[in-house]
């Protein structure tokens, strides 16, 4: 086989060399997929055919041998130039790379290499072939044809193309990079030179240089490209970056002298050049201005200054900053200097302030519109829910007392409304401010529950409260606060329930250390539930959970909102827990502080049992704690035939408690009656009747007749309850008297002096100091300025005064009254319908002994009245 070749050394040294491109294109594949890899191990295959063809060619003796492996070495040449091009065009990452055409630089190659093995028959690339023989061994001799020249022309342009790609590295190249291309270009160029000195046939027994010249390509590139980071951090990244970026970027090397700039820093530096020292202190050049060179300098030790700057014809603002450059060993390398084109920011930031102020306007204005709103409102309201109180202390029949109860704390109710509006709005501002006050917990949710009840009555819901035996008497808490939530969220429950039923429920969660207790409120329905899907919604301003719920139920969203938020500023929040069509639980922990521990268990007989008939299943499960906590058993039945049977055995039962279940009272009336008839002739335990909120009164009429005088009223709560058992208790089962009145007291040597615009608002305080202070006289102004006139001539012992008043308000009325006093002590209150923040300090520092928020009630009015008639009576 070997017999047609001559092994000399040449052959062999080209044969070796050709191995070396094969093994760099196998380890430059196992370093990565990008193109840069790709088109590099495409070069080197070429080049591998190249040489190992050659040494063939070389090798062989025959003339018909070398042709044939002339031929074969095509295989790589003609795929040198284009793979050549393509390597260093997306190094470079010229946008010429992206063009979808690229693949046509193949087209003449696969042209060429057809016409090269077509040869023999048209011979228009070799004209003819010969053999020379040297000292060495033997070479081809040809005489060179058209398409050979094409092909060498047509390669020479890739090369001189790529090396003005390099070229251009170079120039624009950064620091970072620079010997990584110098590599790469130093690669790239000697098969450029080889293939010029080929051209030019000054080699020796006209061998090719090109093959011996791709070893060199090979190990430079590879070792620049490896070594500097090619495969894994091209150039083109740094390169882009660094021309791209919108700053300025200055780099210098640690002696301070500037190695870099990108186009936006050269061209700032038309105008503006800064150097590092030696001092590391920035400087500017004598021809740039004094005010920039002063700020620059001022940045020593800073990491960012802002100063102003011409450019283009305008005073723009700029930032420098400077970081240092650190090597791999934690050495400094130099430093980089950002220049920041920051004007369209101190615009935007300027924007900002001038929409803050306006905000801040429009915020103001709405707040002292909401302000305004509320006392308006508050006025007339001061007058409903005052003389309300005073009617609810007049002699009424117990229904009537229910009524006016429910018509005070609706009422108050409303009032608390208007607190919402006020609240939401004082939230989204930031300025909600907590109470806390000592609260008498049960107490506290009977008032709840009384506002909430009549609505359940009416809309036929089983309202149930359940305060749990453990949850302390007395805490400290801003009842306002969470009664507004408690509210808002039974309104709620109650308006998403048809049927069925809704719970209060108060338990303590932990004791916390310090006197402090972890208290759960929790509110249950047996509502249309909420789909899971839309529960976060709730939570929002002004959301429900669909559309068709405002239609259908009405209301504005806000509740929820304005609830959750008052909890976050507790500490706490609302959670939730919904099925669709089978309920909601709304509940959140409070942390509060226990001031009373005492148990809230009260017994009454031991053994005591009670039969109570005609409950529910929930309400006679709440009934049931209840009555455990006060040491009674509970037995219940379904109907009044049960109870019959059950009450034959005379003496087993010591309390009888009857309840409607679901039927209407008509239908109930003559199972109660049957009963009574029954009794009459049988020793009977005392019984209840448990009562709806709302009751006609010719029902209670005809009850009240039947004999059933003792009644409870829903929800039933612990209180009640034991109230109702206490009155069972005693013995002769007579009605308690009527209290005794107060012992008449004489005030008429006492003047009050009130000053407000409201005619009702006059009445209702005229008839207030009338009931605590039996004949003090009242003398009336209707604005300041007669106010003051009075005060003069009355000389009155005490003032009391609105605050927005026709012809002079009530701070010009209380400067002018203090003038008038000189060092006498006199007080004078104000009665205000404004309760925005900061209102009852304004009064104080105005003169004002004392601060009262309309609406008032007749305790609060007393309490603090009461203090300056006692300490400071002045005699006329």
């Amino acid at each position: 086989m070997l017999e047609g070749f001559d092994l000399n050394g040449i052959a062999y040294f080209v044969g070796l060399i050709g191995i070396v491109p094969l093994a760099l294109a196998w380890k430059a594949w196992g370093l990565g997929k990008s193109m840069e890899t790709k088109f590099f191990g495409y070069l080197m295959i070429s080049c591998a055919a190249y040489c190992i063809f050659y040494a063939f060619e070389l090798a062989a003796n025959q003339l018909d041998m070398k042709v044939f492996f002339l031929k074969l070495q095509y295989l790589g040449a003609v795929f040198f130039g284009p793979f050549m091009f393509l390597l260093i065009l997306h190094y470079s990452g010229s946008k010429l790379r992206k063009l979808s055409f690229l693949w046509s630089l193949f087209m003449i190659p696969a042209i060429i290499l057809l016409i090269v093995f077509s040869n023999d028959i048209h011979f228009l690339f070799y004209a003819s072939y010969g053999i020379e023989s040297y000292e060495a061994g033997s070479v081809l001799a040809t005489q060179k044809a058209i398409f050979y020249w094409i092909h060498q022309a047509y390669t020479l342009v890739l090369l001189l193309a790529s090396q003005g790609l390099i070229l251009q590295m170079i120039k624009n190249q950064p620091v970072s990079a620079s010997r990584q291309v110098n590599f790469v270009w130093l690669g790239m160029s000697l098969p450029l030179a080889a293939y010029l000195i080929h051209l030019a046939g000054i080699v020796p027994m006209k061998l090719d240089p090109i093959p011996i010249s791709f070893m060199g390509t090979g190990i430079f590139v590879f070792l620049g490209l490896t070594k500097y980071r090619l495969f894994k951090e091209t150039p083109i990244v740094y390169k882009t970056l660094f021309e791209s970026i919108s700053d300025g970027v200055l780099v210098y090397d640690r002696t301070g002298n500037l190695v870099s700039c990108n186009p936006v820093a050269s061209e700032f530096l038309s105008k503006v050049v800064i150097l590092f020292r030696k001092s590391t202190a920035l400087s500017v050049q004598e021809d740039t201005s004094e005010h920039l060179k002063e700020v620059l300098k001022d940045a020593e030790g800073q990491e960012v200054v802002a100063f102003k700057g011409q450019r283009e014809g305008m005073l723009k603002w700029y930032s420098a900053s400077r970081s240092p450059i650190i090597g791999a060993q934690e050495s400094t390398l130099g430093e980089i200097v950002v220049l920041r084109d920051v004007t369209s920011e101190k615009e935007y930031q300027r924007k900002l302030e001038l929409a803050k102020e306006e905000a801040d306007r429009a915020n103001s204005a709405k707040s002292e519109f909401l302000a305004n709103i509320s006392h308006e409102i508050r006025t007339p309201l001061n007058g409903v829910i005052g003389f309300t109180e005073l009617l609810k202390s007049t002699p009424l029949s117990e229904q009537q007392q229910r009524y006016v109860s429910t018509a005070f704390n609706s009422a108050n109710a409303l009032l608390e409304l208007i607190n919402n509006v006020l609240d939401f709005s004082k939230i989204e501002a930031g300025k909600i401010e907590l109470d806390y006050q000592e609260v008498d917990l049960p107490r506290f949710i009977r008032t709840v529950a009384d506002v909430m009840s009549f609505q359940a009555s009416k809309s036929g819901i089983e309202f149930l409260i359940h305060l749990h035996a453990d949850v302390p008497n007395l805490v400290r808490m801003d009842e306002l606060r969470l009664k507004q939530i408690l509210i808002n969220l039974l309104n709620n429950a109650l308006k998403f329930t048809e049927e069925g039923e809704v719970e209060l429920a108060v338990l303590l969660r932990e004791k916390v250390e310090g006197d402090k207790a972890l208290l759960r409120f929790l509110v249950k329905d047996s509502g249309i539930g909420i789909d899971p899907v839309k529960q976060a919604l709730i939570f929002e301003a002004f959301s429900q959970a669909d559309a068709s719920t405002t239609k259908k139920y009405g209301g504005t969203g806000l509740g929820l909102a304005i609830s959750n938020k008052l909890l976050a500023i507790m500490g706490s929040g609302l959670q939730l827990e919904s099925t669709l069509k089978k309920g909601s639980t709304f509940y959140f922990d409070i942390l509060v502080d226990v001031l009373d521990t005492r148990p809230t268990r009260r017994e009454f007989r031991k053994q005591a049992n009670a039969l109570l008939v005609g409950f529910q299943p929930s309400l006679a499960k709440n009934t049931a704690r209840y009555l455990d906590q006060l040491g009674i058993r509970g037995h219940f039945c379904d109907t009044v035939s049960e109870a019959k049977s059950l009450l034959e055995p005379d003496g087993e039962f010591d309390y009888l408690f009857f309840t409607e279940r679901g039927a209407a009272f008509e239908e109930t009336y003559p199972l109660l009656k049957d009963f009574k008839n029954w009794g009459s002739t049988r020793k009977l335990p005392p019984y209840l009747l448990l009562l709806p909120a709302s009751v006609p009164d010719q029902m209670l009429v005809t009850l009240h007749a039947l004999g059933f005088t003792r009644r409870l009223t829903k929800p039933l709560m612990l209180d009640n309850l034991s109230d109702a058992i206490s009155k069972v208790e005693r013995i002769d089962m007579k009605e308690e008297g009527t209290e005794t009145g107060k012992e008449s007291r004489d005030f008429s040597h006492f003047s009050v002096l009130v000053a407000e615009d409201n005619a009702v608002n006059r009445m209702l305080i005229r008839v207030y100091l009338g009931n605590i202070f039996p004949g003090i006289k009242v003398v009336e102004a209707t604005d300041g300025k007669i106010a003051l006139e009075r005060f003069i001539s009355e000389k009155p012992n005490l003032v009391i005064s609105d605050i927005q008043m026709p012809e002079m308000n009530g701070y010009d009325l209380a400067t002018a009254i203090r003038q008038e006093l000189s060092e006498e002590k006199m007080g004078i209150i104000a009665l205000t319908a404004n309760s925005s923040d900061g209102e009852e300090e304004k009064c104080l520092a105005h003169g004002f002994d004392e601060f009262i928020s309309k609406p008032v009630r007749q305790e609060i009015f007393e309490a603090v009245i009461q203090k300056w008639v006692k300490e400071s009576p002045r005699k006329t």
